[in-house]
């Protein structure tokens, strides 16, 4: 693993797992992640920020409101994640992806 990847990751019955991939986040507005969506669909998810993800390994399908986007690696999304969002995953495999939220405030 490479020196950043220090964290242990974090498991949630949701439907997916997260790395965090800075040490200390605390008092910053941008948090980036590893995000591992398992097979099946998350739970819908709508909180007080934006997001960027990037697919880095396998597909999903992004549920943004009332639509469906088909991702696969190498596509990229920015979103208001203050509207309902969720994630699907179809595969055996996990998609993997990286995920930067940006906080309006500091939490």
């Amino acid at each position: 693993k490479a020196d950043w990847r220090k964290h242990e990751a974090l498991s949630n019955s949701a439907g997916y797992y997260y790395e965090p991939l800075v040490n200390d986040s605390e008092n910053k507005f941008m948090t980036p992640f590893l995000l591992r969506i398992r097979k099946g669909k998350t739970v819908i998810f709508s909180h007080d920020s934006e997001e960027f993800i990037f697919v880095a390994n396998g597909m999903i399908r992004f549920h943004y409101e009332s639509k469906v986007y088909k991702l696969e690696k190498g596509d990229s999304i920015y979103f208001d994640s203050r509207l309902d969002h969720a994630f699907e995953n179809n595969n055996k495999e996990d998609a993997e992806l990286l995920f930067i939220k940006f906080d309006y405030r500091r939490f």
